[in-house]
């Protein structure tokens, strides 16, 4: 088995010392967390902010080996709604029994990033759940469950001599407990069948085959056949590709150059926070920011594809050799929490972009510059908004006002 560094455990440590100061009214006693997490299903509690339930499964591996993972499930009434995805699977797990710290790591995720799991393990017997992946993460506070860990998904096993790998997976189950199972052997053709779950027990048929699959007292998912018995292991689910899809036409408006056209807001499909505005100015990008669920905005540094010349002061809407490509960042980005905000208003459908214009070598506007992007026509998610004739920026572009550059 592979064991995570202590340096993981020590990290983990510091990072939780302070929720467990919060629930341990007799900090200074020496608690007993016990010699290891407990193995089971670990499920978070109920959290009005989050779109999802967490799960956290304690478990072995076939080769016996401490494991975890995660799934998340889409909350009723949410876009996700009963969607289950693993998100995250390790073996490089570490648990500090003085603390109750598990830590755990992974090169990848469903987030398609490296990804670091904690649980911290509380005296009331509550869990805090956190998986970092990139600059996000996941958290919610858990406790152990006496429901039995969702079939759902993605599983790999082999034979007793790894002469064959088994490859599972079992889609999404209708409210009578079945649903379609796939199935393939060292990389063959998938054979497709069906899968029921009744009182603990899912039986796969696929052709002439039948697999009753069931977790045992370590909550490995053990598939048995007439031949042989198979430990499954849990696979991360596939990511989703994050499509944009148009939601408003609308005007934005320049303030730094005086200048407006017409463009198109496009939402993700993946992510609700996330939009772009296209086309950005003399970009070939479109401009990417997030919406906080305050309807403050982040945008952080985006090209613009207007070009500084450092010696004479020029600027130009198209790239010259010698100039620095010009970039636009939030000022709360940029700065520090010393600038405005960039919110958008519902009243008025406004979005304001207080933004900082800058280059490699510094910035050219002390204080935020508020751009504005008007929605004027909501559109019906069509790939192509027909209706709404996007307005390009002409090129070259030159200002002939000189701007100050304040060094970084």
């Amino acid at each position: 088995m592979k064991y995570l560094h202590t340096l993981l455990a020590l990290c983990a440590v510091v990072l939780f010392s302070a929720c467990n100061d919060l629930v341990d009214f007799d900090k200074n006693m020496d608690h007993n967390y016990g010699a290891e997490l407990e193995k089971g299903l670990y499920s978070s509690q109920y959290n009005v902010n989050s779109k999802y339930e967490y799960n956290l499964v304690v478990t072995e591996n076939a080769k016996g080996e401490p494991t975890v993972y995660s799934y998340r499930v889409g909350k009723p009434g949410t876009s996700d709604s009963a969607v289950v995805r693993t998100t995250f699977v390790s073996e490089e797990v570490a648990y500090d029994a003085k603390t109750g710290v598990l830590s755990a790591k992974a090169s990848t995720s469903y987030y398609e990033v490296e990804s670091d799991l904690y649980f911290c393990k509380l005296q009331n017997g509550n869990l805090i759940y956190e998986l970092n992946y990139d600059v996000k993460k996941d958290k919610a506070t858990m406790a152990k469950s006496s429901a039995t860990p969702t079939v759902e998904g993605k599983w790999q096993a082999a034979n007793a001599d790894s002469s064959v790998v088994y490859n599972f997976f079992l889609s999404a189950a209708n409210a009578e407990g079945a649903g379609a199972a796939i199935v393939s052997k060292n990389g063959g053709a998938d054979e497709v069948g069906t899968y029921t779950t009744a009182n603990g027990t899912t039986t796969v048929t696929v052709g002439a085959a039948t697999y009753t699959l069931a977790f045992n007292g370590k909550f490995q998912l053990v598939a048995t056949t007439d031949a042989e018995t198979l430990v499954l292991d849990r696979v991360v689910s596939d990511p989703e590709p994050e499509q944009f899809l148009p939601i408003f036409g609308g005007v934005y408006t320049c303030n730094m150059f005086g200048m407006q056209f017409e463009a198109v807001l496009y939402q993700s499909d993946k992510y609700p926070e996330n939009f772009i505005i296209s086309p950005y100015m003399y970009s070939q990008k479109p401009m990417y920011f997030t919406m906080n669920a305050d309807g403050s905005l982040v945008v952080e540094k985006q090209e613009t594809g207007l070009y500084y010349d450092a010696n004479e002061g020029k600027i130009y809407g198209q790239e010259v050799p010698g100039c620095y490509q010009i970039y636009v960042s939030d000022g709360v980005t940029y700065f520090g929490t010393t600038s405005p905000l960039s919110v958008y208003d519902q009243s008025k459908g406004v979005f304001n972009f207080a933004l900082i214009w800058h280059i490699d070598l510094g910035y050219f506007n002390e204080a935020p510059e508020v751009d504005t992007f008007q929605l004027t026509e909501e559109l019906s998610n069509k790939k192509e908004p027909s209706f709404m004739k996007v307005q390009k920026l002409d090129k070259p572009f030159s200002f002939d006002k000189k701007l100050p550059l304040f060094k970084k």
